[in-house]
């Protein structure tokens, strides 16, 4: 799978796999029957699901109410991986890294996407009025305890995240996420490596230890949105960006 730049879209091009001695996935030029193409405005991926989100000029969207199709401005598309539920379908049936299909949720209600960013077994939807949903694993979703994944985006909300708090930024890092307004920063999902930005008790400076045991790992869970960092009133800083990678986060701030 490759990305080619075309002004400000991208062309997420995917050649089919050849049959024969050669397994390899091979791109014949020429052969236009070979690829498949998916125009977007943006693109995020983990090791075995990917996200993309379109203009959706050509995508009917069917209102069941009073049954007219209508366009929405982005068109949210997942292909990979489901056995979490991370491609937001309502199933964990994987698909072909080529089968790229729509949130059908977002598709019905007409939520216009932002930004997606996707973990090792979930996947987060930046959406219009500063909401963001969380599929797949939990407590990566940000969900409570009691939600062990989810096959439909689920709106982020609760914990230390008030209904005013308008997310901007979201991050996925493997297991865990960062989503943020302006001004403060909230984490949540595995803390397993301190990437949510918590200590315990007990911790130690010097303690690099491996923890393997699945009871002090759940112990680390953050299941809700917790604040991580807030910036104090009256200060011209503001958050800038925020990255998640593998087991650890980043924010930048700018004044």
């Amino acid at each position: 799978m490759s990305m080619i730049p075309e002004g400000d879209e991208f062309c997420i091009t995917s050649a089919k796999e050849k049959k024969g001695n050669n397994q390899e996935e091979e791109r014949r030029d020429g052969d236009d029957d070979d690829d498949v193409v998916v125009r977007a405005v943006g693109f995020s991926s983990s090791m075995k699901h990917w996200a993309s989100w379109t203009k959706g000029e050509d995508l009917e969207v069917r209102d069941e109410e009073d049954d007219k199709s209508r366009s929405p401005p982005l068109e949210l598309l997942f292909s990979g991986w489901n056995q979490f539920g991370q491609l937001g379908d309502g199933s964990c049936q994987s698909r072909a890294p080529d089968d790229f299909q729509p949130v059908p949720l977002f598709s019905r209600m007409n939520i216009r996407v932002r930004k997606v960013a996707c973990g090792l077994f979930h996947s987060v939807a930046l959406c219009e009025g500063g909401s963001a949903y969380g599929f797949g694993q939990n407590p990566q979703i940000g969900a409570p305890k009691d939600v062990k994944y989810s096959t439909i985006p689920r709106l982020i909300e609760g914990g230390d995240l008030n209904d005013e708090d308008e997310i901007e930024f979201i991050s996925c890092g493997s297991r865990h996420t960062l989503v943020a307004t302006k001004r403060k920063v909230f984490s949540f999902g595995s803390n397993a490596k301190r990437q949510c930005g918590f200590l315990r008790d007990d911790d130690t400076t010097d303690d690099n230890t491996e923890n393997d045991d699945d009871e002090e790992e759940e112990k680390d869970n953050v299941y809700l949105p917790r604040l991580t960092l807030s910036i104090v009133r009256g200060s011209s800083s503001r958050i800038h960006r925020v990255r998640c990678e593998r087991w650890s986060s980043f924010v930048l701030l700018s004044s």
